[in-house]
């Protein structure tokens, strides 16, 4: 995976603006037109998305890009976090109570009840409500931070070796 030093500083940054733009398109796609409403965390994981796509335009009016490539990295890392906790509730393997799952609780009166539900999202954080080959959204959009993150991995490691054989000439 070496060799990558053919894709530009700013062609990295359009590539991340646009691989955003295109998620952001799908999961708005799914949500308006699918009927797929979205949870709270499925909500948090396209905020990276949106700052990636406004790190990208705000870095065209910067002459040293290099400080806006670093944030793109870091948020797509940022994603790649939220989409692991959220795939991790989703399948029961870790426990977070915020009123976006499925809890078991007993209510004094109807009234409580009626409290609570007025403030309960409707789709719930732990459920699962579409998959493709048994993969929620969280989970493809947390392998796709994963290829990103890998992808970045090398691509930093290369501007590195590049800057320190620069250096040391």
């Amino acid at each position: 995976m070496k060799k990558l030093y053919f894709l530009a500083e700013k062609d990295y940054l359009l590539l991340s603006a646009f691989l955003s733009f295109v998620v952001l398109c799908i999961v708005y796609f799914s949500e308006f037109y699918l009927n797929l409403p979205p949870c709270q965390l499925c909500k948090y994981q396209r905020f990276p998305y949106f700052l990636i796509i406004l790190t990208v335009f705000v870095s065209f009016l910067f002459q040293r890009k290099r400080y806006f490539l670093y944030s793109c990295f870091l948020l797509f890392f940022l994603n790649l976090g939220i989409s692991l906790f959220h795939s991790g509730i989703e399948r029961n393997l870790i426990t977070f109570n915020t009123g976006c799952n499925i809890i078991d609780q007993e209510f004094e009166n109807i009234e409580n009840l009626k409290n609570y539900l007025e403030g309960v999202p409707i789709t719930k954080c732990n459920e699962i409500i579409f998959s493709i080959i048994g993969l929620s959204f969280a989970n493809l959009n947390a392998i796709f931070s994963l290829l990103v993150n890998i992808f970045n991995f090398f691509y930093f490691s290369e501007i590195h070796e590049r800057q320190k054989k620069k250096n040391y000439r």
